[in-house]
């Protein structure tokens, strides 16, 4: 996203800023990468050898090394130890994203700062200027304030959200924020983890061009490129009007359930800082799991009196957010989520439609919070009703290795990911779409952008796709993949090669 930005690492070290972004910080940053303890429901279990053996007979070719010894070993228990091992793994690429969050609030917050954003245009003057003098470098100059004046809200957080969970996280690692030391300590890792995020920045976008230059070909690769970085918990808008369309694709085709009384939503984010809009002046939120509720009231297939949400994520700060809405619900407290996006974008009819319209099956509109910073928004908020928030019910799951038993009765006739395969291998994903499958009713559906492996012998098929366009700029949407159950497996010895 922001690949010229990156140069801004050699021109800095000519003044101060070199001081921020000297390599102090990577024994720091690895420390950032704790796991944090999680306590599993009683009813969810790791995915065992037997259950996951279908998905390592179809993807044989692909298998991760150090499984090819415990696969022809048919070894339980090495299986046992490498799925607990990769679950402990994919709970510290939190951390990860975290930091990738906290690198996105130092270029774009306004809740702590006055200072300018720091836009790509503006970046990139930290390069074509580099034989100024550091004090007439805009970008230079503004970089410098927005790392003094995040270090000093991360010192005073008082009632933000997002800083008193940033400075928990730093604290937690023993950065302290007492002393002009201390704080120095924090400047030199606010600069090193921002220049870290760029240069993954600029890796990431090359993979991600390469496999647009694929085309049709490509989007497997795309849906794999972030494989091995950290996961991020970002949420926004118009993902949910993709999948609105997806639905009634799915609808038109007799895809869809008639009647549907429980849904899940794997990942459902957290509106902390979004990489994409970059704002923060109104409290943290989750949008997803009401919005799809919204959707599917307003196509007349959902009750919203007697609609069952579940959420699935690895992430403490999730789980713990929807669990105080909940608990909040139950006393009688509503939910109202802020709505704004971009003024100055060419979004298509369709998507401000969606937008005008998103919410109001279940919420009502109510006056919107305005950034102080005058960005180019067009605001709209909803508030929901403590009934429908209260129906949503937090789960801790790893969907990649582990599964919820659920009794016939309570399977989900939907499931939803939108942005969270994209963080794993081929292998990875078809171990999820085997959990999911489980959880899934007879007729049950996953709708994701995300495209999976598709290969016979596999827990679910492709049975639709559905595109969606946002505005005019290039790529700026989403394809949705419909998924059902399949209806055949392969027999025991038989292996099959995943298609591309």
């Amino acid at each position: 996203m922001f690949s010229v930005v990156s140069s801004l690492l050699i021109p800095a070290r000519a003044f101060t800023l070199g001081l921020l972004l000297i390599a102090t910080a990577p024994t720091a940053m690895r420390g950032l990468w704790s796991q944090q303890s999680t306590s599993p429901s009683q009813h969810i279990g790791f995915i065992s050898f037997s259950q996951a053996s279908p998905v390592m007979h179809v993807l044989s070719a692909v298998l991760p090394d150090e499984l090819v010894h415990t696969v022809a070993a048919a070894d339980h228990s090495e299986w046992d130890k490498y799925v607990r091992a990769k679950d402990a793994e994919i709970r510290q690429r939190l951390r990860g994203g975290d930091l990738d969050t906290l690198a996105n609030l130092l270029l774009f917050g306004t809740s702590y700062t006055s200072a300018e954003v720091l836009t790509p245009a503006l970046l990139s003057t930290i390069h074509a200027d580099q034989t100024d003098e550091p004090s007439r470098n805009a970008a230079s100059t503004t970089l410098l304030r927005r790392i003094d004046d995040l270090t000093t809200g991360l010192a005073h957080p008082d009632a933000n959200e997002r800083l008193r969970y940033f400075r928990d996280l730093l604290t937690n690692q023993q950065y302290r924020f007492e002393t002009p030391s201390d704080l120095l300590r924090v400047k030199q890792f606010l600069g090193s983890n921002l220049v870290r995020m760029l240069h993954e920045d600029d890796a990431y976008a090359s993979a991600l061009e390469q496999a647009k230059r694929m085309g049709e070909k490509g989007y497997e690769k795309r849906s794999q490129v972030f494989a091995q970085r950290g996961i991020s918990l970002d949420t926004s808008l118009f993902p949910n009007y993709a999948l609105e369309e997806a639905l009634r694709e799915a609808k038109r085709r007799g895809l869809l359930p008639k009647r549907i009384a429980r849904i899940g939503v794997i990942g459902p984010g957290l509106d902390i800082v979004n990489k994409d809009e970059g704002l923060d002046y109104y409290p943290e939120q989750t949008i997803q799991p009401f919005l799809i509720a919204d959707t599917l009231v307003r196509m007349g297939v959902a009750d919203a009196a007697k609609l069952q949400i579940v959420t699935f994520d690895v992430s403490e700060q999730v789980n713990h957010h929807l669990a105080n809405a909940s608990a909040h619900a139950m006393s009688g407290r509503g939910y109202t989520v802020q709505l704004p996006i971009r003024s100055h974008i060419p979004w298509t009819e369709g998507a401000l439609a969606y937008w005008r319209r998103a919410g109001l099956a279940v919420g009502h509109s109510v006056a919107p919070k305005k950034s102080r910073a005058g960005a180019e928004l067009r605001y709209k908020a909803v508030a929901l009703p403590p009934a429908l928030v209260a129906k949503v019910s937090p789960v801790d799951l790893d969907v990649i290795y582990q599964r919820e038993e659920l009794p016939v009765a309570e399977k989900l006739d939907l499931i939803f990911a939108t942005n969270m395969f994209v963080y794993y291998g081929s292998f990875e994903q078809a171990l999820a779409m085997e959990n999911i499958a489980t959880m899934l009713s007879a007729s049950g559906l996953l709708l994701t952008n995300d495209v999976l492996p598709d290969a016979q012998g596999l827990a679910l098929r492709s049975l639709a796709v559905s595109g969606t366009p946002y505005s005019s700029r290039p790529n700026d949407g989403d394809r949705i993949t419909i998924y059902g159950k399949s209806s055949q497996r392969l027999s025991a010895g038989q292996q099959q090669t995943p298609s591309r």
